[in-house]
């Protein structure tokens, strides 16, 4: 829950908080006494990787950015995955669609 009593369920709620944050509520979440945002990613979703770039940022604007890049990989590797429990004829035929649209 941020200052604003907006309760965050996920990272695209942070994303979303961040972007209409104003920079004194920012300030409040985020310094370096206090990291709200490093904490809940750490503890809520054990993502390391995350959690230290939120950590080492500078601004929500970087904060922003690195939740972005997080999403798009999750989105990638769940589509990936998606497609690799396709079976092999509907492989085969998404290709040949993509091959007739050349």
């Amino acid at each position: 829950k941020v200052c604003d009593g907006t309760v965050l369920k996920n990272l695209s709620d942070l994303r979303r908080a961040l972007r209409k944050m104003p920079e004194d509520k920012f300030r409040y979440h985020f310094s370096r006494e206090r990291n709200d945002f490093f904490a809940w990613v750490r503890d809520m979703y054990q993502d390391k990787e995350l959690a230290s770039q939120i950590h080492n940022a500078k601004s929500s604007s970087e904060i922003v950015a690195a939740i972005s890049r997080r999403l798009n990989k999750a989105r990638k590797k769940r589509d990936l995955t998606e497609i690799d429990q396709l079976s092999q004829s509907s492989k085969q035929e998404i290709l040949q669609q993509l091959g007739e649209l050349r």
